[in-house]
């Protein structure tokens, strides 16, 4: 009993050493922050900013702030509200493709990938943990021998899934990457679970880490660089408010007669008035002597105050301003904002939810035995594809497509220049499941085109007269 309680003493000073380890490195990079003259002034200090941010003020951050809360979701939303198509088949329902959909549907594995992606906004990483049904010691590596299917994933932030134990050997292929995690359901959403704390092995978590700097493991959250801003908002309105609650009941001055000579009894009966008008027990003075006048009354809008900060927390998010407010009302000038707002999303879909979260996820089902292998031993990734086009666009657009298409099939030749496929995938800009669906109405057994297949009648008469 006694070296037990010597273990758990030894892994708590563990523990301690290096979350004092954690500030203090973070204490080493934020401490000059806000100097300038030298060390002679502190603008952070001045300004009332934060030097040293943690999860909680995060947190805290995303739950009272309405910028905060939509710079959190509204990414993540966008990413995995439109879940992509896995396949390893283009043209056909595969073992693994079927199993995929399965899992999807049953484990409902997008709403919790989308619940990890907020959690990783408001920390350095997150992790989703395999509830796999080999054992239930998950401080154990995983037995893929013994996985007979995956019981449920569940996402666990930054503050909840401590890393407690890093790989220091270095000839390990894994060395610097954490081996065993630490988690405490009781600290997750700060709500008290009962729910005992436990070990876990990193082969039963995927770590995730969106724009990691000088390893893997660590991210920067993604309220850090503007997290000043929300702190001036936070402000503007508050004072904001402050100055009309004052305002709407400005104070008043009294100035006395100096040629009226004020009674002991006159002064305590005036002052009684004042203190029930200010109270509003009374709306009424009866005053002898005294000039009273209301205060002037200076209310300034905070509108040009609060654009300036949003256009710098636009510039730091990459958000469009209208799509960050939620204003999108599809005005003509915002067609812009929504094609730069689908590009990012777009480019995030492409270089982190599919190489840091899904492909990992997919790999780690596929090695365990939840998932068959795929034909080929590969398999694709398919976003579907965002636009943000209006109705003249659309006309636009669909008329030179039918245009091209027409040129395509009734030039001799155009086929051994440009195949079919690459025409439709790389010209026209058709996804696979279009090309795969064309494919399906001609012939199986030669994938071409002829001057029948599009014709004239297929365009109407008056295509250029469309009502753009």
């Amino acid at each position: 009993m006694k070296r037990g309680k010597k273990s758990l003493a030894i892994l708590q000073a563990k523990k301690n050493l290096q979350a004092l380890s954690i500030v203090s490195s973070r204490l080493k990079y934020s401490a000059g922050l806000g100097e300038t003259y030298g060390t002679s002034r502190d603008v952070y200090q001045t300004l009332g900013w934060k030097k040293v941010l943690n999860f909680s003020d995060h947190y805290r951050k995303f739950q009272r702030n309405e910028i905060a809360k939509m710079v959190i979701q509204r990414i993540a939303k966008s990413c995995w509200s439109n879940p992509p198509r896995v396949s390893d088949l283009p043209n056909e329902i595969s073992d693994f493709s079927k199993s995929w959909v399965d899992l999807v549907n049953k484990k409902s594995l997008f709403r919790d990938i989308y619940r990890s992606d907020k959690l990783l906004g408001l920390g350095r990483y997150a992790v989703i943990l395999l509830g796999l049904d080999d054992t239930d010691d998950f401080s154990k590596p995983v037995n893929s021998e013994k996985v007979s299917e995956l019981l449920y994933i569940h996402p666990y932030s930054e503050d909840t899934a401590k890393i407690d134990q890093f790989d220091t050997k270095r000839t390990s292929p894994r060395y610097g990457q954490p081996l065993m995690y630490d988690i405490n359901p009781d600290q997750q959403d700060n709500q008290t679970m009962t729910i005992p704390s436990f070990r876990v092995h990193y082969t039963r978590l995927l770590h995730i880490v969106e724009e990691p700097m000088e390893n893997n493991i660590y991210g920067i959250p993604r309220l850090e660089g503007i997290y000043n801003r929300l702190d001036d908002i936070e402000k503007i309105l508050g004072g904001s408010a402050e100055m009309f609650w004052r305002n709407a009941s400005p104070g008043k001055v009294a100035k006395a007669d100096p040629e009226y000579q004020f009674g002991t009894e006159e002064k305590d009966d005036l002052q009684t008035q004042f203190d029930e008008y200010e109270h509003n027990l009374r709306r009424w003075l009866k005053v002898q002597g005294v000039d009273i006048k209301n205060l002037e009354t200076n209310i300034m809008t905070p509108r040009d105050f609060i654009e300036v900060q949003l256009n710098a927390i636009s510039i730091a998010t990459g958000i469009p301003k209208r799509i960050l407010m939620g204003s999108e009302r599809g005005e003509l000038s915002s067609n812009q904002d929504e094609k730069t707002w689908n590009n990012l999303v777009r480019e995030r879909m492409e270089n982190f939810c599919t190489p840091e979260v899904l492909k990992p996820l997919i790999d780690r089902l596929i090695e365990y035995g939840v998932l068959p292998e795929p034909v080929n031993n590969t398999y694709k990734i398919d976003w579907k594809r965002m636009s943000a086009i209006g109705e003249k666009e659309k006309a636009d657009i669909n008329y030179t497509k039918t245009k091209s298409l027409k040129e395509y099939v009734t030039s001799p030749g155009s086929d051994m220049l440009v195949p079919p496929e690459i025409f439709l995938r790389d010209i026209m800009d058709f996804d696979e499941d279009t090309i795969a669906q064309i494919k399906s109405e001609l012939d199986d057994n030669d994938f071409s085109f002829s001057s029948e297949d599009v014709s004239d009648s297929n365009i109407p008469d008056d295509v250029d007269k469309v009502d753009k």
